[in-house]
């Protein structure tokens, strides 16, 4: 997925074989490898007048006020798309073999940034759901991980909740068995000496439909963890900004590139984590901390066997709550 915020790059987007390209630059979709088939194919996608003055009234400037490409999803022989829109972020849905036909338009907001400068990372999943982590409002500062269309309800992270999502970077995301993944690097909160970054991993049950009162409308089995890449000894040499990641599915194994944080001595590296590895993180035990003057503690999992639970006939019956860690990361 895209991480950088440049106006053109080659984006991956995810398909049902895992390996659909697309070559997106400013206000131009072009050209898709998809399933070992080369789709050529190419459409200008330019914001009109009236959004772009908009955009400047908001003290943007002209390039800032173009449509930066932002999504590109193949989904059957559709390809969802989304752009910045001068700030006001649209999607669309298209003809995969003929790119200048669109069967309809909806609102970009949590599905797509408005800044083309920050990083996002959406899929969409074989049931139609699109999950998209990104930034939710024109300031940026409402950073979510969030679920739209399809036949489940909307569900994003908390909203103003550093404990959740801390000014997160969203770099990858990945439709695995029951769950989303979703692959970011974020301030550390329970790092308490000092400003540092460290990368993780979270994910949910795709079949989560939410909480009651104050978890309304929210993710109910959101989990996250660190993801560790360091170089070990007597004093480990962390990698601690993740860049990109690349999964492989047939051997359930995630390549992630890092980066040392911007006060260190310049260095990178390529670590691999096992699906499994991944897994069994989230069963604890977990950080925690009771309030904002207490330490990060070690707190154990109450409920080590999670498991997402079943939808029965299309209803939301047997769905499996399960109480939200968000609070905590892997110890």
């Amino acid at each position: 997925m895209w991480d950088r915020g440049e106006s053109s790059e080659l984006v991956a987007t995810h398909s049902e074989c895992h390996r659909a390209l697309a070559s997106a630059a400013s206000s131009k979709i072009a050209n898709f490898y998809q399933c070992e088939r080369w789709i050529p194919g190419e459409a200008e996608w330019h914001c009109d007048e009236f959004t772009k003055g908009a955009c400047f009234s908001r003290g943007k400037s002209e390039e800032e006020c173009q449509n930066y490409i932002r999504v590109l999803l193949v989904n059957g022989n559709r390809l969802f798309t989304c752009g910045t829109n001068a700030f006001t972020p649209i999607c669309t849905n298209r003809t995969l073999t003929n790119l200048t036909e669109i069967h309809d338009q909806i609102s970009g907001m949590a599905r797509c940034p408005y800044n083309p400068l920050h990083n996002s990372t959406a899929l969409i999943t074989s049931s139609g759901e699109l999950y998209a982590a990104t930034a939710m409002d024109f300031s940026g500062r409402d950073p979510a991980i969030y679920r739209s269309l399809g036949g489940l309800p909307p569900l994003r992270t908390a909203q103003y909740n550093s404990k959740w999502l801390n000014e997160p970077n969203f770099v990858s995301s990945y439709d695995i068995g029951n769950f989303t993944f979703f692959f970011f690097r974020e301030n550390a909160v329970e790092h308490d000496c000092g400003r540092t970054v460290f990368s993780r991993v979270g994910r949910v049950c795709k079949n989560d439909i939410g909480g009651r009162f104050l978890l309304e409308d929210t993710w109910t089995t959101f989990m996250k963890a660190r993801l560790n890449c360091s170089r070990p000894g007597e004093i480990p040499f962390n990698y601690n900004e993740l860049q990109g990641t690349f999964y492989l599915p047939e051997l359930e194994l995630l390549y992630a590139i890092f980066t040392t944080n911007v006060n260190s001595i310049a260095a990178s590296a390529v670590c691999a984590f096992n699906l499994s590895s991944i897994s069994h993180s989230f069963r604890g035990p977990f950080k925690y901390q009771e309030n904002s003057r207490s330490a990060w503690l070690p707190y154990p999992n109450p409920n080590p066997d999670f498991q997402c639970g079943t939808i029965d006939s299309g209803t939301y019956v047997n769905l499996t709550r399960g109480t939200c860690r968000t609070l905590r990361s892997s110890y």
